[in-house]
């Protein structure tokens, strides 16, 4: 029997009256797709539906169809960004397997808003009881696991204050290269990587031979935590080295596409 599996997932900020910016990737897959949302907050930004920051969804897909999207009241977005002000709303996850296999997300820490102090945690949408995931101590969720994620959980993140009653701030950035997630992957998997002040930056994906690959950035950013998918759909299985340069720093990762 062919398994659907529908995740609500509800994220709520408990925070003073202005939180701080962020940019959050979570990848949804179901084993054969895998696709990328962006949930976050920025200055500028509104509590709707803002084309300078939000991407809206394509139209669902059929029943059977693997899809994952963000839902704020009747629009869909997959890439959903509110406003630092005032930021109190919910961030509502839906998807649907397409191969019958439970949905597994996996997201990255150190992306994670908020300052070193922010706890983000994982519960079921019930009664909070039934599950309890710390999202900095780790980087995957198999919704599979547990029958009361089976359609929807909830994801809390409590902002500490200062003593002067505003967020913490967060630690200065460095300039680097984080691990993919998911790794292995197939067929899409997400690289951050951080800047430490503004300038050029490239991205670039090499076979173990030294061949180029794939060019994921190449342009001027500013200053903070950024984010780049790489879609593997057309290349073949094996080991895969992703370089980024900024500036004088120069640093490598291995990217594992498992077929």
């Amino acid at each position: 029997m062919r398994h659907t599996a529908l995740l609500v997932a509800v994220l709520c900020l408990a925070a003073a009256a202005r939180a701080q910016q962020f940019t959050t990737p979570v990848s949804v897959t179901d084993g054969a797709t895998t696709l990328v949302l962006y949930l976050g907050a920025a200055a500028g930004a509104t509590n709707g539906y803002d084309p300078r920051y939000d991407t809206a969804a394509p139209p669902p897909p059929p029943a059977g169809a693997f899809d994952a999207r963000t839902r704020l009241g009747t629009d869909d977005f997959t890439q959903d960004i509110r406003s630092v002000t005032g930021f109190a709303g919910t961030f509502e996850l839906r998807y649907q397997s397409g191969t019958g296999n439970p949905p597994v997300l996996h997201w990255d820490p150190a992306t994670l808003g908020g300052g070193p102090g922010a706890v983000w945690t994982i519960t079921d949408r019930f009664d909070g009881t039934h599950a309890a995931v710390d999202m900095r101590s780790t980087t995957t969720l198999a919704t599979g696991t547990n029958p009361f994620l089976a359609d929807g959980l909830v994801i809390r993140v409590t902002v500490p204050l200062s003593a002067g009653g505003t967020p913490q701030e967060e630690l200065p950035l460095a300039t680097g290269l984080g691990q993919n997630y998911p790794n292995p992957f197939n067929p899409a998997t997400v690289i951050p990587f951080t800047l430490a002040e503004p300038g050029a930056v490239t991205l670039r994906v090499y076979d173990e031979i030294g061949r180029l690959v794939a060019t994921l950035v190449e342009e001027r950013k500013e200053a903070g935590r950024h984010t780049a998918v790489w879609d593997a759909r057309n290349v073949a299985s094996g080991v895969y080295l992703c370089e980024m340069r900024s500036g004088g720093v120069r640093a490598v990762r291995k990217l594992t596409l498992l077929k």
